[in-house]
C-alpha cells in the first residue's frame, strides 16, 4: 500500500480516499441547493436545468430536452450512471455559484 507519489521528481501527491463507485447519501436540501438553470459561460444560447431526482440530480439540456441522471459522489461531486460524465459544483458563501463538467465546460447559475 502507498500513500503517497512523486511526479517528475519534485511534485509529491497524497494519496486520498476516494472511490468513485460509492454513492454518497445527501439530503433533500442538499440536492435542493444545486437546482436551477445554468447558463453556459461565453455561450448564453446554452442553458441546462438541475432538478433534484429520488436518486441525486436529472440534468436536462434545454435546447434539446435531453435528460441524465446522476448520483452523488460526495456533496457538490456527481457522475452518470456509466462514470463518463462528471459534474462538480462550486459553492461560495454558502451559495451554489456555477457547475463544472468535465474539465473545461462552466456553467454559471441564474436566478431564472
Amino acid at each position: 500500500d502507498f500513500s503517497q507519489t512523486k511526479i517528475l521528481g519534485r511534485i509529491l501527491c497524497e494519496r486520498v480516499p476516494f472511490d468513485p463507485t460509492k454513492i454518497a447519501s445527501l439530503t433533500a436540501s442538499q440536492l435542493k441547493q444545486l437546482a436551477g438553470t445554468y447558463l453556459k459561460v461565453n455561450d448564453n444560447n446554452f442553458k441546462i436545468q438541475i432538478d433534484p431526482s429520488s436518486t441525486g440530480l436529472t440534468l436536462t439540456q434545454l435546447w434539446d430536452n435531453k435528460t441524465i441522471s446522476f448520483t452523488p459522489r460526495s456533496e457538490f461531486f456527481f457522475l452518470n450512471d456509466d462514470g463518463t460524465f462528471p459534474l462538480t459544483f462550486s459553492v461560495a458563501n454558502g451559495k451554489v455559484e456555477q457547475m463544472q463538467c468535465f474539465e473545461n465546460d462552466l456553467w454559471l447559475k441564474t436566478d431564472q
